[in-house]
C-alpha cells in the first residue's frame, strides 16, 4: 500500500503525540530537533535538516516548544507551499498551507 508522503518531519524527537499514527501515512520519519537546543541553534539545526524537505512529497508535524514550531513557520514561509500535519481525534488530518499563508479548504 502506498503511503500518503515520503517523509515526515517531526519538530522535537520525544515529544509525539502517536507515533503509530504518522508511520501509517509516511515513509520514514525524521526528527527535526532533539529538544534540547537553545536559541539559535534551533534555527541553524531546522534549517540544516530541512535540506532534503520536499513540499510536493513530505510533510511537517508540529510538536514540543511553542518557540520551535514559531521559529520552523518562518522557514517554511519561505516555500510556495507545504504539508502539515495536525493530531486531533487520535488521528492525523493533513491540510496544504499556501504562500498565502491560509489552509487550503480540503485536506489532502
Amino acid at each position: 500500500m502506498s503511503k500518503k508522503f515520503k517523509t515526515a518531519y517531526v519538530v522535537e524527537r520525544g515529544k509525539v503525540y502517536n507515533a503509530d499514527a504518522i508511520i501509517q501515512y509516511a515513509d520514514e520519519v525524521v526528527f527535526l530537533l532533539t529538544g534540547k537546543e537553545r536559541g539559535e541553534e534551533i534555527e541553524r539545526l531546522l534549517r540544516k535538516n530541512l535540506l532534503t524537505f520536499d513540499p510536493d512529497v513530505d510533510v511537517i508535524i508540529t510538536n514540543g516548544r511553542l518557540l520551535a514550531s514559531f521559529v520552523l513557520g518562518t522557514i517554511m514561509k519561505e516555500l510556495p507551499y507545504y504539508n502539515l500535519g495536525l493530531y486531533q481525534n487520535k488521528d492525523y488530518t493533513f491540510l496544504r498551507i499556501t504562500a498565502e499563508r491560509t489552509p487550503d479548504a480540503t485536506s489532502i
